[in-house]
């Protein structure tokens, strides 16, 4: 062979291991355990996409967008605001965002079939509370302001009573 053609021929070699890790690497999916029974629904095989950082109303909305399936947290996890930092994963199944749910800042986390679709458990270890409205400490304050006066006003108008001539 020419060095031509042998260089040529590398070329060709190259691209076609390139052109191989590229599909290697868009197959690839984080690490799941292997009794994870959410890749055996063939409902969340489905593909899905992510913004470069979703949140837990996001990902949930777009689980229930491509599969067609209801996803809820548990009452306890009302307040959960997981960090799952800048993620970017181009069609994986949605078990995949299922599964990163589970593990992000949840002890014990974990999905529960329900009759519609899957609801997430555990205990989160990122609770943020909402702010409180506006107000609503002076509105508790006039109110135990209220019930201190009404109850003077009632034990002064007592005494007068029973202080009142003929009595």
């Amino acid at each position: 062979m020419e060095a031509q053609e042998k260089r040529t021929c590398l070329a060709f070699i190259c691209a076609l291991l390139l052109q191989a890790t590229v599909d290697a690497t868009d197959e690839l999916q984080p690490r799941v355990p292997k009794d994870s029974q959410l890749r055996e629904d063939p409902k969340l095989r489905v593909k899905m996409y992510t913004t470069e950082q979703p949140t837990l109303e996001e990902i949930l909305e777009s689980l229930h967008a491509v599969t067609g399936l209801d996803f809820k947290v548990d009452k306890d996890l009302q307040y959960h605001r997981p960090d799952v930092g800048k993620v970017f994963m181009r069609g994986a199944p949605a078990w995949v965002f299922m599964q990163m749910l589970a593990e992000a800042d949840l002890e014990n986390g974990h999905w529960e079939k329900t009759e519609t679709g899957y609801r997430l458990s555990g205990k989160s270890l990122a609770i943020r509370l909402p702010p409180k409205p506006e107000g609503g400490a002076d509105y508790a304050l006039w109110l135990a302001l209220g019930v201190i006066v009404l109850l003077i006003a009632g034990v002064q108008l007592h005494r007068k009573i029973k202080k009142a001539p003929g009595k």
